[in-house]
């Protein structure tokens, strides 16, 4: 018998970050078997910042969708309508199916860290997709989605990826040989597949289920490239429940898709927490990466099943403990693995939605802020529809400020952590935890559609620094430490606000190390990370001043009067570009004459004026 040792150091230092609150954010495109499934689609943002600012959205080749850019903040999440049927941006027609695609998906910057969430329904489905923002880039994926027992005209398997880099090399690989591929010239049934991609373009890659092996064959497909990418993958649509002739009513399917990240962001503690479905569907979804892994389950000390790599298992759901209105399930293995959660909305089979499942680590963060509209998409309300808490034992938690109605429920295996599944207000949720705090949603409209979200592990461990910051700027340093750092921890050398905030003005450029202490599973130990702070200097437009002309003057060099400037920048009269600074009193006209310097990378724009 092997008991499978339950190691802190895999939560203390890993390397896991599941960093959803990102500034730039990578959409690839979809593809449903028929383009009647697909109505209305967006994507919702939203951002824990009080200050608006401003987030724009593109193609894959550049090309600003209509709107962008769009401002928000902290009380101004964002509803943008990608589009209303397929095709559209984010859903394509078979004919591009399998192709490099250059205006195809979706990339989201803004200056300041945000959510994107995808969400899509018909008639009769729905789902939502959440970002992992950087997190979602890799190198080596394995690709998830359901394993079906039977074929009815609208179902699929769908993966997808968007290259964040010029000249990427794509390879697909490891699938049943007898998959068949979908394209615009024919069905494909190659053993591998290669692309090379430049920065934007996405490809689609889509089976339909007429097709024997494409019932189960792809899943645990495996996808590597040379360079980041970022990956989708699901169906659109599935069922996992066998047909049921007798009770056709429960052999449904729906949308079932997410965002997932790559094998250096995996694990091998993994919670899940049920739905509402039936024993049919509710079956989390294991996937190796690497041979001999064993799987085990709430701490039992013999595996429930040892698998080779891009092997797949589903977890009986009878392995759920708990009570009918928060149950959960401990997994945990002694390789890392992927952790794909199908849960529903209702015990109706076409009320499905996969979850993305995030490795247990202590470094999640403590507060989701914010999931707007949680259980609407578009103008359609999901009022069947639940929170998902995992966080560690003895936290308080917060929703939208209010405790927590309703008990927590232990997890069996690892008493270091809780769960809670209850009712949420209506529209926007803001979840707080004293302690490391991961958030799902699902939902449904009764019978006929269903979705899943988990807003997962916002934050991660702390990573050593590099930024560079404009000679002027003050700022939270903790803050701008990549990861989630624990608050309360002490500064060598010291600020001089004495507390976190570094000032430009102030504070020497360098190295500076925050230390803190961290406990989990009632173990506490010390911890370093490094941030180098650089300077960029602020540029000098020039000193604000006024001249008078005589209209007879001869034409005058404005720059003679800013001072000691440089000649990147730009003049305006009045609003209206000029070509230089140069003025002929003759002709030009009396105004403000205004010379401005861009904003860089870490500065913002500067001018004067005359």
């Amino acid at each position: 018998m092997k008991k499978l040792a339950v190691l802190l150091t895999l939560l203390f230092s890993s390397l896991f970050s599941f960093a959803q609150l990102s500034n730039k954010h990578w959409l690839p495109p979809l593809h449903a078997r028929t383009n009647g499934l697909v109505s209305d689609h967006y994507i919702y943002l939203s951002t824990p910042n009080p200050t608006p600012f401003p987030v724009t959205v593109t193609t894959g080749n550049g090309t600003p969708i209509n709107g962008s850019p769009f401002i928000i903040s902290q009380a101004n999440p964002m509803r943008v309508l990608i589009g209303n049927a397929q095709p559209s941006p984010m859903f394509i027609d078979i004919s591009d199916v399998n192709s490099i695609e250059s205006d195809k998906g979706l990339i989201l910057e803004g200056l300041k860290d945000f959510y994107v969430s995808f969400r899509v329904r018909s008639g009769n489905h729905a789902e939502i997709l959440v970002s992992k923002g950087k997190t979602g880039k890799g190198t080596n994926f394995r690709l998830g989605s359901l394993p079906q027992q039977y074929d009815t005209s609208i179902r699929n398997f769908v993966s997808s990826f968007m290259a964040t880099e010029d000249n990427t090399n794509v390879n697909l690989s490891d699938y049943d040989s007898g998959v068949t591929f979908l394209s615009g010239t024919g069905n494909i049934t190659l053993s591998s597949q290669t692309f090379t991609l430049n920065k934007g373009q996405s490809v689609v890659v889509s089976g339909d289920t007429d097709t024997l092996a494409n019932l189960t064959g792809f899943v645990g497909a495996l996808l590597t490239s040379d360079k980041p990418i970022v990956v989708n993958t699901g169906n659109a649509t599935a069922g996992i429940a066998p047909a049921d002739p007798a009770d056709p009513f429960f052999s449904g399917q729906d949308f079932n898709l997410d965002q997932i990240v790559p094998f250096d962001q995996i694990g091998n503690q993994y919670i899940v927490v049920k739905g509402n479905g039936s024993n049919r569907s509710e079956l989390p979804l294991i996937i190796a990466t690497q041979d001999n892994t064993e799987v085990f389950v709430n701490g039992n000390t013999l595996p429930i099943v040892t698998l080779n790599a891009g092997d797949y298992f589903l977890i009986p759901t009878n392995n759920y403990q708990g009570t009918s209105n928060n149950s959960n399930m401990y997994i945990e293995s002694n390789n890392p693995i992927y952790v794909y959660q199908v849960l529903a909305g209702s015990e109706s089979d076409a009320t499905t939605g996969l979850n993305f499942i995030p490795p247990l680590s202590c470094y999640w963060q403590r507060k989701v802020d914010m999931i707007p509209d949680y259980n609407i998409i578009g103008n359609t309300l999901y009022a069947q529809s639940k929170i998902i808490i995992v966080t560690e034992s003895g936290s308080q938690v917060l929703v939208n400020n209010n405790p927590i109605i309703g008990a927590s429920q232990a997890v069996q295996g690892n008493s270091g952590w809780i769960t809670y599944r209850i009712n949420g207000p209506s529209q926007n949720i803001v979840v707080e935890s004293t302690g490391a705090l991961a958030v799902g949603v699902f939902g449904t409209d009764g019978n006929a559609a269903g979705f899943g979200g988990y807003f997962s592990g916002f934050g991660g461990e702390p990573e050593d620094t590099n930024i560079t910051i404009c000679s002027n700027s003050v700022i939270d340093l903790l803050d701008a430490i990549e990861g989630n750092p624990i608050t309360g921890g002490f500064w060598t050398p010291s600020l001089n606000s004495g507390t976190n905030i570094f000032d430009a003005t102030l504070d020497s450029q360098g190295e500076y190390l925050y230390s803190y202490d961290i406990t989990c599973d009632g173990i506490t130990i010390p911890e370093t990370v490094t941030i180098n702070v650089s300077f960029e200097q602020l540029p000098f437009a020039g000193t604000d001043t006024t001249k008078s002309f005589c209209a007879s003057e001869s034409p005058f060099n404005l720059f003679t009067l800013l001072g000691t400037t440089d000649n990147s920048g730009n003049w305006t009269l009045n609003g209206v570009p000029r070509t230089n600074g140069f003025i002929d009193p003759s002709i030009d006209s009396a105004g403000d004459y205004i010379y401005t310097i861009p904003a860089t990378s870490a500065c913002e724009a500067v001018s004067a004026t005359v």
